[in-house]
């Protein structure tokens, strides 16, 4: 079995949050404290694309970005959430599959 799915979650992971830690020790958490960000290539292009689409990063209109914390927030949360359904469904099935297969011995 594969294991690619998790390296590709652990590197978009890392890139996330050294573009987060960026924007923190730059100090950019408002328009008026946006920064540039380098993050034109690969994993970091998608990492910035989907915290721009969360709103957990904003671009102002000179091009720079800032954090906000809250949407930051949020969008961890409802990660979270999301990864807590998907543990409980797997539990699910095999606990189905665990009954199933119990009941045909």
């Amino acid at each position: 079995m594969s294991n690619a799915g998790a390296v590709v979650a652990a590197i978009r992971m890392r890139k996330e949050r050294g573009i987060v830690t960026a924007l923190r020790e730059r100090g950019a958490l408002s328009d008026r404290t946006a920064t540039a960000i380098d993050a034109k290539r690969g994993v970091a292009r998608s990492v910035m694309r989907n915290l721009l689409q969360h709103g957990a990063v904003k671009e102002t209109a000179a091009g720079a970005f800032y954090l906000d914390e809250a949407a930051y927030e949020t969008m961890r949360t409802e990660r979270r959430r999301r990864g807590f359904i998907v543990a409980i469904a797997i539990i699910a099935v095999l606990a189905v599959v665990a009954a199933l297969t119990a009941a045909n011995l």
